[in-house]
């Protein structure tokens, strides 16, 4: 699955991917709405539940954030909904 032009970290996306299942015979297709918070070569980190500021991140740390690791081999589909600020 190709990537999208312009999806970097602060992106707003909607993804979608295939997850594993324990003692099943396929894998179940999955949606996850965020922003991205971290890419690499193998993989893209969504979080979507986070700040909306960088000052109560700082007071409070990161321990709030709910963040998604997906291999991007998993993806099936994604929509970059917002672009980076």
């Amino acid at each position: 699955m190709r990537m999208p032009a312009g999806l970097k970290v602060g992106s707003i996306v909607e993804l979608t991917f295939l997850d594993h299942v324990e003692d099943g015979p396929e894998p179940i297709e999955f949606t996850v709405w965020g922003r991205v918070s971290g890419t690499t070569k193998r993989s893209l980190s969504v979080e979507c539940w986070g700040y909306s500021n960088k000052v109560d991140e700082a007071s409070h740390g990161s321990h709030n954030i709910k963040s998604f690791t997906i291999v991007k081999s998993a993806v099936t589909a994604v929509s970059l909904l917002k672009k980076a600020r």
